[in-house]
């Protein structure tokens, strides 16, 4: 055996070895990346040890009418790779080859591998490849660092001869994990903060169960005082911090949780003033039962700050916060600025706030802390100009839909290049509409009509949809005495914005 010399690391999953019949079309799905090999060149393919390069072929195809062929001779166990540092492809990423094996084959193993920055294979386990047509190989890639080759080792157990190697691809995995990988996060809705133990959406049998039914996935509520501990009156407890966390968990979803300050009683010279102490208190004390932060809500509102003012002010924290965190051994991921409007002047502020994030990204080594994980502002239709009719309110959220489309192609062209473990920056950078209803007037009565919720929720959500917004909530499930803002009433039953919630939430097959 010729095989050169390196560390075995076997590690990963295979997901699943199947015999498939040759066929259908070339790798087109949008979350994926991959090679088909047509235009006739072995695309950068080589052999890493123990053969010969790879070539291009039309002896056989699973789809259009090439492949790679990769000469495996009895004596070898060769192994072939691909171009290094492949656009997307990172920790967790789904990659699928298909491989088109000789009847004479009886015997012919195959198992992939990565490499890493310091050229050590990192195997998954060996599969049976079936003589006499096209098996699929689908495997993960476990976490190693710096991820610089796919490649295929074969052992032929005596037998020279072709494999050919077809469609392969990966899947562009978001290396933060599953959360932000996820399609039903726009399912989402509010506890206010005032609500300190998350009132009646957790405390109310009839108003959780309807939380259940509706399948909210995540929940924002905030801290409405300081706590206790940082300031002994006037306070608010851990008991009843808990009480919030452990409540919204209980409901199924994943807890948003604000940042401060998230009014204006919490600027920097209000009676109850933010600080970073409470910041990190919020974290330390929830631990890992909360993933998701955003650094302040409505700054530009409550606090007067703008896009640059916000930077300098409350997001310089952020990086201190996710190194804070890691010390306790947590994760967290915060985005924010919870911006009050979405609009053209929002859309000005929120480029310089990016742009100074982008600035300390470059500063400080590429530290992936200084960039949000999310970029969130709100949208609430304004009574009566814009809520009278539904014409009128079907403007409006065109108009959002704009812009986050205008928001979204500023992220592209401000991040393009950078990337995250070989993922995208640009595509990280989740737009989230992190508080949402059709009035702000408490007493407005329009929405008692389920006609009228039916048509906005419906094209609320289906505005979400189509600009890519990831993450939304509805403002708020319970937490204003049932009155126009809330999804439910007093003793937890539904109101009609809830019935058109529900029923957007539980037909959509992303949320089951």
């Amino acid at each position: 055996m010729n095989r050169r010399l390196f560390t075995l690391v076997l590690i990963g999953t295979l997901i699943a070895v199947l015999g498939t019949a040759a066929g259908g079309g070339a790798v087109q799905a949008a979350a994926t990346q991959g090679y088909d090999w047509e235009d006739g060149t072995a695309q950068g393919w080589s052999v890493d040890w123990g053969g010969d390069d790879p070539t291009s072929s039309t002896a056989v195809a699973l789809s259009g009418a090439r492949s790679l062929a990769l000469s495996v001779e009895g004596r070898e166990y060769p192994g072939f790779r691909s171009p290094s540092r492949l656009p997307g492809l990172t920790v967790g990423s789904l990659v699928t080859y298909h491989l088109y094996t000789p009847r004479s084959a009886r015997l012919l193993q195959v198992k992939p591998y990565v490499t890493d920055k310091a050229y050590v294979e990192h195997f998954g386990p060996w599969s049976r490849l079936t003589p006499g047509s096209w098996t699929t190989l689908t495997w993960r890639v476990p976490a190693v660092p710096d991820i610089h080759h796919l490649g295929l080792e074969f052992d032929s157990r005596g037998w020279d001869g072709r494999v050919y190697l077809d469609d392969a691809s990966w899947t562009k995995t978001d290396p933060r994990g599953s959360l932000f990988d996820g399609q039903n996060l726009i399912y989402g809705s509010h506890i206010g903060a005032w609500d300190m133990d998350g009132g009646t959406a957790i405390s109310n049998a009839t108003a959780a169960a309807n939380v259940t039914a509706a399948k909210i996935r995540v929940i924002k509520w905030q801290m409405w005082k300081p706590p206790c501990e940082l300031r002994p009156t006037d306070c608010q407890t851990e008991a009843q911090f808990n009480a919030a966390i452990d409540g919204i968990r209980r409901l199924g979803a994943e807890p948003l949780v604000g940042l401060p300050p998230i009014w204006d009683q919490q600027c920097a010279t209000a009676p109850d003033p933010w600080s970073l102490a409470w910041q990190q208190w919020i974290i330390r004390t929830a631990g890992s039962r909360v993933n998701l932060y955003e650094m302040g809500n409505e700054p530009d509102h409550y606090c007067g700050l703008t896009g640059q003012q916000y930077h300098d002010q409350l997001w310089v924290n952020v990086p201190t916060l996710k190194a804070y965190a890691r010390t306790l051994g947590h994760q967290i991921y915060v985005g924010g600025p919870g911006w009050s409007a979405s609009d053209a002047p929002s859309l000005a502020e929120l480029k310089v706030w990016l742009a100074a994030t982008k600035a300390d990204y470059l500063a400080h080594a590429q530290n992936r802390d200084w960039l949000p994980d999310f970029i969130s502002t709100h949208t609430y239709l304004v009574t009566p100009t814009e809520n009278d009719t539904q014409a009128h309110a079907q403007a409006a959220i065109d108009a959002w839909g704009n812009f986050y489309d205008d928001l979204q192609a500023y992220v592209n062209s401000a991040f393009a290049g950078l990337t995250d473990q070989g993922y995208p920056i640009a595509d990280e950078l989740k737009l989230a509409d992190s508080e949402w209803n059709d009035t702000i007037d408490l007493t407005w009565p329009g929405n008692e009509s389920q006609a009228w919720t039916d048509f906005y929720v419906h094209a609320m959500f289906a505005m979400l949809r189509t600009h890519n917004v990831w993450l939304s909530n509805q403002s708020t499930i319970a937490s204003h005495t049932g009155q126009a803002l809330d999804l439910l009433t007093t003793e937890g039953t539904p109101k009609p914005e809830y019935n058109s919630y529900k029923a957007e939430s539980t037909t959509d097959p992303r949320n089951n």
